[in-house]
Parts: structure tokens; sequence; C-alpha cells
């Protein structure tokens, strides 16, 4: 399994969901932060959620050497429509991913 990794069908067409370094870092350019410290203000806006979504998808295409067809008010739409079980695998998915901590073992130093 690769971490924060996902497929959707939007539209009709399955779309590749990566949320990674690359997804994050698209993220934060979007909304003008030079690091993650602005993560948390971002995803408190309504829109935060359709971003990183989007910025993922994006990521994912370029990786794959492809260009997404789809802009971020489209996955917007999207979302608005989604089951409730793709919108919960897409929140499962981020918490899985790397770069939010997941799968790091962090030990407490011993006294």
């Amino acid at each position: 399994m690769r971490s924060g990794y996902t497929e959707k069908t939007m539209f009709g067409k399955k779309v590749a969901i990566k949320f990674g370094t690359n997804a994050f870092d698209m993220l934060c350019e979007m909304h003008g932060y030079d690091d993650m410290s602005g993560i948390d203000k971002v995803m408190a806006k309504a829109a935060g959620i359709r971003d990183l979504i989007f910025c993922a998808a994006k990521a994912a295409s370029l990786s794959n050497g492809k260009e997404l067809k789809l802009n971020n008010y489209q996955i917007g739409d999207w979302l608005d429509d989604a089951p409730q079980s793709d919108y919960d695998d897409i929140l499962k998915t981020i918490e899985s991913t790397k770069i939010l901590g997941a799968g790091v073992d962090v030990k407490e130093e011993s006294k």
C-alpha cells in the first residue's frame, strides 16, 4: 500500500490521488505559505479539503507524466456529491500519509 494514495472515480474517470510531499507543497504554494506551518489555517477554510484533494490529484497526475483535466472547482462539485464512503476514505487516506507522521515510530527515551 502506498502512503497517502487512493483512486476515485470522478465524472466517469478514475483519478489517482496522492497525499504526499508534492501535494502538500502545492497546497502551501497555492495558499501563500513557504512551509507547512499554515496547513491548519488552510484546512480550517471551507475550501481547504477541496484544495488539498485537487493538489493531491494534480501531483499524482504530474508524477505519472499526465496533466490533470479537472480544476479545483470541479473537485469541489465532485466532493459535494460524492458518497459518504468516498469522503470517509479520503479523510482516512490523508491521515495515513507519512508527511503528516503516519507510520513514524516515536520511541520514548529511557529515563
